[in-house]
């Protein structure tokens, strides 16, 4: 993997993005930059710091998107696209978020039987 991710605020238009929409089923999309806004200061409605943020306007499965990025940010979740989506500039990310999605459906099968035979005892 790559040990190298760019920030949204090193992108320029023509760039590709990737988008990890968390529904079922899981889907993946590749999609690019379109235009990256000047950086500013705004207020977080959680916080009481600014956040150093940018506009990130991308192009994912043909439909364009535009999100608040902190500056030093290379993902964010985001709701446009359907679900929760993660929109990344690195595919290693993807990857890192596919493989512990992987962990934790894998925990919970392991757990399906005992719970079946617990739940069944319990009937009894």
């Amino acid at each position: 993997m790559d040990n190298y991710i760019p920030l949204f605020k090193n992108m320029a238009p023509g760039q590709p993005v990737f988008a990890l929409v968390k529904s079922n089923p899981i889907c993946y999309y590749e999609g690019k930059i379109i235009s990256i806004g000047p950086q500013r200061i705004e207020m977080s409605k959680d916080m009481a710091m600014p956040n150093n943020v940018i506009d990130v306007t991308y192009e994912i499965n043909g439909t364009n998107y535009t999100d608040v990025a902190n500056i030093t940010d290379s993902m964010f979740s985001t709701e446009k696209p359907g679900s929760i989506t993660l929109v990344t500039t690195s595919k290693d990310i993807i990857l890192r978020e596919l493989r512990a999605s992987l962990k934790l459906d894998e925990e919970f099968l392991e757990t399906i039987d005992s719970t079946i035979e617990r739940k069944t005892k319990n009937v009894e």
